[in-house]
């Protein structure tokens, strides 16, 4: 199947924006998608569980905090985990861990989705746009010049 596609310049800059937008929108939303089932899917894996900090992590950021938290079956586990500074021993914190109890990311919150999903339809976006614009890249310019002159020479 054959798509007209418009001769003058202006029409052809509008038409390859709108083919970009389009494009990037669509690709927004099926990453979108995409990355909800996926964080759906480690959710449904993946639980939270209360850490209680045994040794703070040193001022100076050189060790790590350790914690320890309960699996799922009931027993303690202990290892490195990531909290703010200034935690001190005995503070809660939360984490997620796995049916093992081994210690997981959390799943990606929806504004971290949004934001892959949005970068995702961007550089679609941009990628269209600068192939649709390949063919004749200074014909918006010739076009705009072509009608500056003739607004000028009116106005004047």
């Amino acid at each position: 199947m054959h798509i007209p596609w418009p001769s003058r310049p202006v029409p052809r800059a509008l038409a390859a924006a709108a083919v970009a937008l389009l494009c990037g929108a669509g690709v927004f939303l099926a990453v979108h998608a995409h990355l909800a089932r996926v964080a759906g899917a480690e959710a449904a894996r993946l639980s939270q569980a209360t850490a209680v900090i045994l040794e703070p992590p040193a001022p100076d950021r050189s060790r790590p905090a350790i914690g320890q938290w309960p699996a799922g079956d009931g027993t303690l586990r202990a290892g490195v985990i990531h909290v703010p500074p200034g935690t001190s021993a005995g503070d809660p914190h939360p984490v997620w861990i796995d049916q093992r109890g081994r210690l997981s990311h959390p799943p990606a919150s929806a504004a971290q989705r949004a934001a892959q999903a949005g970068a995702a339809g961007s550089a679609v976006s941009a990628a269209v746009l600068a192939v649709t614009r390949r063919r004749q890249p200074d014909a918006v310019d010739v076009e705009w010049r072509r009608v500056s002159r003739d607004w000028q020479r009116r106005y004047q």
